[in-house]
């Protein structure tokens, strides 16, 4: 019986951990489109150079729902390669923290700037 049990849990978490990716590989495909692109998406990806694969992003959530964290509460858990602590730190510009009206100016700069052949 606690075998049947055990291989119930096993296929409802792998069930999950599927759906789970799949809303994970959603976000990317969304915050490509609102960069504009891959390209200027991966420009702010953290100090790994590369966006996370799905399995890295799903790691963290397979831990905090495991035993192994039985004792963890109450934590900020950043799976972002370092990008939070770049921006707290002042290393690297935070551009969510940009007025909307920032961004835009600043994007239109970029653009600009492109279009006469100029890198950022």
């Amino acid at each position: 019986m606690a075998d049947n049990k055990t291989a119930d849990i096993k296929m409802s978490t792998a069930s999950k951990t599927r759906k789970s990716l799949s809303k994970l590989q959603k976000m990317k495909d969304e915050g490509e489109k609102m960069a504009g692109g891959e390209e200027a998406l991966l420009k702010e990806a953290g100090t790994a150079g590369r966006l996370a694969t799905s399995e890295e992003m799903a790691w963290p959530i397979v831990f905090l729902g495991s035993p192994v964290a039985s004792f963890v509460s109450g934590v900020e858990f950043n799976v972002d390669s370092a990008d939070t602590m770049m921006k707290k730190l002042k290393l690297k510009r935070d551009v969510e923290a940009i007025p909307i009206t920032n961004k835009l100016v600043i994007k239109a700069a970029g653009m600009a700037m492109k279009k006469q052949g100029r890198a950022e």
